[in-house]
């Protein structure tokens, strides 16, 4: 089903060890965000074309997600300026902060930049802003993807499964927040209807790339996508 954050914002601390040396960090780790509503800001001087491709992936998750719970429960809003609660989007660097955290330095984005095809990783890099983490990084993943993962990865794992929580689910290889090679080892790779996480460029263009079964399930979880009454501050999706 996947890996995530609470509900809530938590603080939690671990520890990290990295060739031999150990440092002890607390944080606060993101809760979801409030009414489903993801504030993001867009800076002026962001392609034309990468802001487009940025919104359809937005309106991608909304309409998944609504189709899968019958309910709005996610609603992407454009604000004017950066700022508390809100997400930067970003376009030198394929990476997000996760879930909401009420903080000045929230960010999502891909590096366009550097690489136009990158925007394939828009789906991946938006649902770690709606509270979704790598499945691959799960304590349960199974050895074939254990045995995949780099030196970093390794080290930081540990830190992984403090911040954020499995609740009681089952390791998901369609999850479409897995990493190609992790994936690859399973046999599970290009994205289909049932998931998988390499999702091409043309995808995200056409808003034909699906998130998994589980991946929904995980977001359904946290921000209540079972009651069956649609608010009235959100709008059906276009389908």
């Amino acid at each position: 089903m996947g890996l995530s954050i609470d509900k809530n914002i938590r603080n939690v601390s671990y520890k990290l060890v990295f060739s031999g040396f150990s440092l002890d960090r607390n944080e606060d780790v993101g809760g979801v965000w409030p009414n489903g509503i993801v504030k993001y800001y867009m800076p002026r001087n962001l392609d034309a074309g990468y802001v487009t491709a940025v919104k359809k992936a937005m309106s991608r998750w909304e309409l998944c997600i609504y189709r899968a719970f019958r309910f709005a429960a996610i609603k992407f809003i454009q604000v004017g300026a950066a700022g508390q609660g809100v997400i930067t989007i970003r376009d030198n660097d394929s990476s997000a902060t996760v879930g909401y955290t009420n903080k000045t330095d929230q960010y999502c984005g891909v590096n366009w930049r550097g690489n136009r095809a990158a925007i394939a990783s828009l789906p991946h890099e938006i649902g770690h802003t709606l509270g979704l983490a790598h499945e691959h990084m799960r304590s349960d993943a199974p050895l074939a993807v254990q045995n995949t993962l780099d030196s970093l990865q390794v080290q930081t794992r540990t830190q992984t499964m403090a911040r954020f929580m499995t609740h009681g689910s089952t390791f998901d290889a369609q999850s479409i927040m897995m990493y190609d090679n992790q994936a690859q080892a399973l046999g599970v790779r290009e994205n289909t209807r049932t998931g998988g996480c390499k999702i091409t460029p043309n995808q995200v263009n056409n808003a034909s790339w699906h998130p998994s079964a589980g991946d929904l399930d995980m977001l359904s979880y946290l921000y209540d996508g079972r009651r069956l009454t649609l608010p009235r501050s959100f709008a059906r999706p276009i389908m």
